[in-house]
C-alpha cells in the first residue's frame, strides 16, 4: 500500500503514477491511498497492518510519516519512506534515497530491512525529536501559509519573533532517580532536529535509548549563543547544557508547557517519555544502521 499526502497537486500525482509503474515492473501490485484529513494516514496504515499487506510506502513529510508510525508501531509490516516534505528529518538521518527509482531498488533488496527503536511521548509515538517549551511554542506560532511558501524559513522567522517575547519557565526532569532542571528540553531518538541542526547528536534509531539535552538559563542572549553553538555542533561543551542517556523521563513544570514531537504539537506537561524497542521494520540502505538490527534471509 502506498500512502501519500497529495498537497503538492498535479506534480505529486504524476510522480506517484511513475512510482507505481516502477513497482509493477519489480512484480509488486500497489494499492494507492491518498490522505484526506488529519490522522487519515494513521487509519490507512492501521488498515494495511490489519490486512497483512506485504509492505507500506509512505510519501510525504515528517508529519505524514509520524501519522503512519501511529498505525504501524509494534507490527511486522515493513515501512518504506519516500521523502516528500519540508525537512524530511527521518530520511536524512537514515540516508534514504529520494527518487522513485532508488526507493524501488531499495525495497527490492534482500538486505535492506532493519528493526528500529522509536520513542513514546505520553500516548504519541515519534521518530526523531520531542521538544518541551520554546520550540513547541514556536511551532504553534508558525504561519501555515508562510510555511507552504518558504518552507523551513517560516520556522526561523517565527523563532526569532517568539524569542523576543519569550518568558522562560523552569522545567523539572526525573531521570533514573535524579532530578534535573532546565528551561528548554529536547528528547531525541535520532540525531536530526531540522535541516543540518542536531540537538541530540549522539542519538540513534538503532540504539534503545533516549538522548536528553537540557538547556538552562533565562537570558535570551544566552539562548542565541546556544543556537550558535548548536549550528557548529559544539553545544555539549557549553556551560548550562546537560546531556543524559536514559530509557524513561518524567517531565513536569509549574506551567502546562506545550510539547512537540516530530514537528507537531501533541499536548502539554506533565508528560512521560519512554523508548519503544524494536518498534518497527524499515527499509534502510545497508551500512547505515547496526548490522544487529538487520532482518536476515528476506527474499522478494
Amino acid at each position: 500500500m502506498l500512502i501519500y499526502n497529495p498537497r503538492s497537486g498535479r506534480q505529486r500525482e504524476i510522480a506517484v503514477k511513475g512510482f507505481v509503474e516502477l513497482m509493477n515492473q519489480k512484480g509488486f501490485q500497489v494499492e494507492v491511498r491518498r490522505t484526506e484529513r488529519a490522522n487519515h494516514a494513521t487509519e490507512l496504515a492501521r488498515e494495511a497492518v490489519n490486512r497483512n499487506v506485504e509492505l507500506v510506502v509512505a510519501h510525504g513529510g515528517d508529519g505524514t510519516l509520524n501519522e503512519v508510525l501511529q498505525g504501524m508501531v509494534k507490527s511486522q509490516t515493513p515501512l518504506a519512506v519516500w521523502p516528500g516534505g519540508t525537512a524530511n528529518v527521518v530520511a536524512l538521518d537514515l540516508k534514504l534515497p529520494k527518487t522513485p527509482y532508488e526507493i524501488v531498488n531499495l525495497i527490492s533488496r534482500s538486505d535492506s530491512r532493519y528493526r528500529i527503536h522509536v520513542a513514546l511521548a505520553g500516548t504519541r509515538y515519534y521518530f526523531f525529536t520531542a521538544g518541551i517549551g520554546l520550540d513547541a511554542e514556536i511551532i504553534e506560532a508558525v504561519d501555515s501559509e508562510l510555511k507552504k511558501q518558504i518552507g523551513k524559513g517560516a520556522f526561523w522567522l517565527a523563532g526569532f519573533s517568539h524569542l523576543a517575547k519569550w518568558n522562560p519557565t523552569p522545567i523539572t526532569l526525573q531521570i533514573d532517580g535524579k532530578v534535573y532542571q532546565g528551561t528548554f528540553v529536547v528528547i531525541g531518538k535520532s540525531f536530526g532536529y531540522g535541516g543540518t541542526l542536531s540537538l541530540t547528536p549522539h542519538a540513534r534509531l538503532d540504539e534503545d535509548m533516549l538522548d536528553v539535552c537540557i538547556f538552562s538559563g533565562t537570558s535570551k542572549l544566552k539562548y542565541i549563543s546556544y543556537l550558535a553553538s548548536c549550528l557548529s555542533n559544539s553545544q555539549l561543551q557549553r556551560k548550562g547544557v546537560t546531556y543524559v542517556k536514559t530509557r524513561r523521563v518524567e517531565v513536569s513544570s509549574i506551567v502546562a508547557l506545550p510539547v512537540q514531537a516530530d514537528g507537531e504539537v501533541i499536548g502539554n506537561l506533565p508528560m512521560t517519555f519512554e523508548v519503544v524497542p524494536n518498534a518497527l521494520t524499515m527499509f534502510v540502505p545497508p551500512g547505515v544502521l547496526r548490522q544487529s538490527q538487520q532482518i536476515q534471509n528476506i527474499t522478494n
